[in-house]
């Protein structure tokens, strides 16, 4: 339930929806209090339109992104594939048909197989069933690895529902077989949250960024396109927003779990 109410409250509150509620709030107290409510309308459209622009998005992003590649002390052991999304196509009886893999999850998919058989090391993909539908993401995954590269997997996770879990029960199946350092391969906007939660789980780990790009020459031109709001630039926000709001959720987890051991030695 828990899970249930923070996901709800995610995508009601995180830019650029949470800028919408403020337009709805001056709107609303418009006739009551008019010099407030110009105030409010105000702040919401500048930070709707701002949150709109690439110039912000990418400067968001950046600060996000995990800016260098981190590498364990020991020799990875495995590599790990973190799920990112899936498309299901359902039947007129409300049954799914099928399912594929959205692009960031087979971004992760394909660099993860080809570091896997470059350096002849087995593979772990982890993701559950968010939404509820099966098959989970984890399931999708391990058939597209096996039947279209012809390298299946040898640890399938389909139970977790987000990253802390992703780390949770990934690691304890690695280490149920002795595996404690690992390559873990996700996006890079995703990168330090993910880094953070598997080596909170006690694991060594080394990233793989799944899309490693690098910034566009300068050009005025460009530079004034930055300013036109767009539909990428909005989900550019949403995603570094998102990754902050996760990398705190990963904090608090972490530290309450931290703060409980001695409690739960203390009882035993």
């Amino acid at each position: 339930m828990i899970w249930e109410i923070g996901s709800a409250f995610k995508h009601l509150f995180l830019p650029p929806v949470v800028f919408g509620w403020l337009l709805v709030y001056g709107l609303v107290m418009f006739k009551r209090k008019p010099r407030r409510a110009r105030w409010v309308l105000g702040i919401g459209v500048g930070m709707l339109y701002v949150s709109s622009t690439s110039w912000v998005s990418s400067a968001f992003m950046a600060r996000v992104v995990e800016g260098t590649v981190a590498k364990a002390q020991h020799a990875p052991q495995a590599v790990v594939i973190l799920g990112g999304g899936r498309a299901l196509e359902f039947d007129a009886a409300g049954v799914v048909k099928q399912a594929r893999l959205g692009p960031a999850a087979y971004e992760r998919v394909f660099e993860g197989m080809r570091i896997a058989r470059e350096r002849k090391l087995p593979v772990l993909v982890t993701g559950g069933k968010g939404d509820g539908f099966d098959p989970a993401e984890g399931i999708v995954m391990a058939d597209v690895l096996r039947d279209v590269f012809g390298m299946p997997p040898r640890w399938v996770e389909a139970e977790s529902r987000n990253t802390v879990e992703n780390a949770q029960f990934s690691a304890r199946l690695l280490k149920r077989d002795g595996i404690v350092s690992v390559i873990v391969v996700t996006n890079g906007y995703h990168m330090r949250r993910a880094r953070y939660l598997f080596e909170q789980n006690g694991l060594a780990v080394t990233t793989a960024v799944a899309d490693p790009s690098s910034p566009a020459p300068y050009s005025w031109q460009r530079q004034w396109r930055m300013l036109i709001p767009n539909a990428g630039a909005i989900e550019e926000t949403y995603l570094a927003s998102n990754e902050v709001a996760g990398l705190l959720y990963a904090w608090l987890v972490s530290t309450f779990a931290a703060a409980a051991m001695p409690s739960a030695t203390v009882a035993n």
